[in-house]
């Protein structure tokens, strides 16, 4: 598949990864008319796995567009995925820090040159231990101040849960092949509008109705195909800084079992060697 108006190292990658997705799963995709032929775009999803900006990126390209993806500094840090990130012109995002918010700026001058953007409003994975969106950042609703013009497209994805775990990155290789169904709906662009000189209060407002969208588009994608995930909604969205951080201590819990078998492995090992 051709991909258009994309650096040359893009359009080298692409083809494989659309390739890898058609063999891993069965991806159906929706809603494509609501991505402008030309002229700059921003598309906003859910985020439940790494793996999700492969699948979009394969949606928007089938729409004819080339899409810009932005990920945070620390994947930078990793050898292979700094080449490909590097290789496809990522933009860096700073988060967490003061700086997150100059980050951004690289976010404009894609949309200043007519590109489009594929951005997740929650930024980073959900930290929801049923994988409905978090609390957002709100660093889109900081860009729809300064680009006021440029259309929203929200869309809903489910599915590739199953093939690679959000909670330790595990590939679930039973899971692989044609069987496991993964949805991509897109959705016509929001309908909000953000002031010029927008404070934090109507910065988060404006958040929050981003990922109520969203989460709306989604309960339907979910109750069709449950994935061992409840479909019940939560009287509230979670927020890390009140719910704590369930990822990360079930990334360490895992980490500590990896490494207690490494070392009954290595004692074991030992008692071999040393009869």
């Amino acid at each position: 598949m051709k991909v258009p108006e994309a650096q040359p190292f893009l359009r080298f990658i692409a083809p494989i990864i659309i390739k890898l997705n058609n063999v891993v799963q069965n991806l159906t995709i929706t809603g494509l008319h609501h991505i402008p032929h030309d002229g700059p775009a921003i598309v906003i999803a859910n985020h439940t796995v790494h793996a999700d900006s492969l699948i979009l990126g394969e949606a928007i390209i089938k729409s004819g567009r080339a899409p810009h993806f932005v990920a945070g500094s620390d994947f930078f840090a990793v050898p292979g995925v700094a080449f490909i990130l590097r290789g496809v012109n990522a933009i860096k995002v700073t988060r967490g820090t003061s700086a997150a918010k100059d980050s951004l700026d690289g976010i404009r001058d894609i949309l200043d040159a007519g590109g489009i953007v594929l951005l997740f409003p929650e930024g980073g994975l959900t930290h929801d231990p049923q994988l409905w969106p978090m609390r957002g950042k709100t660093g889109l609703a900081r860009l729809m101040a300064t680009h006021p013009d440029v259309p929203i497209i929200p869309c809903a994805h489910w599915g590739n849960e199953r093939l690679l775990n959000p909670w330790n990155y595990a590939i679930d290789w039973k899971h692989m092949g044609r069987h496991t169904r993964t949805h991509v709906v897109f959705g016509p662009a929001l309908n909000l509008s953000v002031s010029e000189d927008p404070d934090y209060a109507e910065l988060t407002a404006v958040t929050g109705k981003i990922i109520d969208h969203l989460e709306h588009m989604l309960v339907p994608l979910r109750q069709a195909n449950p994935l061992d995930f409840t479909v019940q909604q939560r009287e509230r969205r979670w927020d890390c800084r009140l719910d704590g951080d369930p990822m990360n201590d079930d990334y360490e819990l895992n980490r500590a079992l990896r490494q207690a078998r490494k070392n009954r492995r290595r004692r074991r090992w030992r008692k071999i060697t040393a009869r």
